[in-house]
């Protein structure tokens, strides 16, 4: 039953609010790359324009200081969710590197600066550490859910309706998360640093740090590739979204548990087994649909371990920081500069005249990474309750 994973309101709310977000996410945010390809963007090109919206985060995140102490973390989603709305109302418009193009950019990168500074730092403030495995996979089952169906209605709608509508059923689902945000408690900030505040978010930095790199060089290289190989085609590459939706949905609440139980080396020993598994068939991979949407089925295995392992160390970590959002300030800094990198060299890389599966391995680099610090993390916090 529900209950015995959630039992805490504040989160229940803002699990109704991350649900009605990534419903939209589903159906329309997440062709945003298939979109540009689609509009005559190269696979270098996406992944450049992907390093300067990080770019721009970076600059931009130090503004939150400035309104974060007068609205709370609600009221940074809230300004967060306001831009996910004009970041799908631009993205309609965008057509090569217009002015609807650039809008996107600066509304995406104020999106992600308020919005999931304000989120991460919201669940780790809320949430319950001995429950925090059930929450997060309460959480992406939900979110997973929503994936199943979303996707495929995008994909259809994409190509029998038009662009447009997909992005305003998108925007107009964003604005029911926004009213549905203003059942979540304002959660204050205080308007002075507490001591060691920023320093407190090295665990949580150095695993954003491996995360931006395994999202730049695997997950969106390989969406680059699977909307190529589906000669563009957003109904059948919203099938494949579909189809990771349901393999992923139920595998990161069994994963929830076992963390809660206090095996969560064991889960990331599981976590970093499929990954490494999953990256090392995408970059193997043949440039064909059909091979690469049962290696897109395959890999899904991951995503019902990845979040619930990786998030739930961040937001235990960052919930014992002396200011859970200056904690994430430091995490999502850390994103934004491995993401650049990684972009980058992703860039570059699918630009020579070498098989695209290159950039993809390096993501290795990071699941290996990853694998070390949060095996370290569990194994301390499972010696704490002992």
């Amino acid at each position: 039953m529900l209950s015995q994973y959630i039992s805490n309101t504040s989160v229940n709310r803002l699990l109704i609010v991350a649900s009605l977000h990534m419903l939209g996410w589903s159906l329309a945010g997440g062709f945003f790359i298939a979109f540009l390809l689609a509009h005559g963007f190269s696979a270098p090109e996406v992944m450049l324009s992907f390093a300067g919206m990080l770019g721009l985060r970076f600059v931009l995140r130090p503004i939150i200081f400035l309104i974060a102490p007068k609205t709370g973390l609600r009221g940074l989603m809230l300004v967060g969710s306001v831009f996910f709305i004009v970041q799908y109302l631009a993205l309609a418009h965008v057509n090569g590197v217009n002015a609807a193009f650039i809008g996107f950019i600066f509304a995406q990168a104020v999106t992600d600066v308020f919005y999931w500074c304000g989120y991460h730092a919201a669940f780790s403030t809320i949430g319950d550490t001995k429950h925090r495995g059930k929450q997060v996979s309460i959480r992406e089952l939900l979110s997973k859910t929503g994936a199943i169906i979303a996707p495929l209605l995008g994909g259809f709608m994409f190509e029998h309706v038009g662009s447009t509508a997909v992005f305003a059923l998108g925007a107009t689902l964003e604005c029911l998360s926004l009213v549905a945000l203003m059942r979540v408690p304002p959660l204050p900030i205080a308007v002075k640093s507490p001591p060691n505040a920023f320093r407190a978010g090295k665990t949580a930095g150095l695993l954003f740090l491996t995360d931006s790199w395994i999202n730049a060089c695997y997950n969106t290289v390989w969406t680059i590739l699977l909307f190529t190989s589906a000669r563009q085609s957003f109904m059948a590459y919203g099938g494949a979204l579909t189809l990771t939706g349901i393999v992923s949905a139920v595998g990161g609440l069994l994963l929830g548990r076992l963390i809660d139980k206090g095996h969560g080396h064991d889960a990331v020993t599981l976590n970093g087994l499929l990954l490494a598994g999953a990256i090392l068939l995408c970059a193997t991979a043949p440039s064909t649909f059909g091979p690469m949407l049962l290696i897109t089925a395959i890999s899904a295995l991951t995503g019902a371990s990845y979040s619930t392992t990786l998030m739930t160390a961040v937001y235990n970590s960052v919930g014992h920081a002396p200011c859970p959002l200056r904690c994430m300030f430091v995490a999502e800094g850390c994103w934004d500069i491995s993401g650049i990198v990684a972009a980058l060299i992703c860039a570059a890389l699918l630009h020579a005249p070498i098989a695209p599966g290159w950039p993809i391995a390096l993501a290795l680099l990071g699941t290996i990474a990853q694998s070390l610090l949060l095996r370290k993390f569990y194994l301390q916090q499972e010696n704490s309750q002992s």
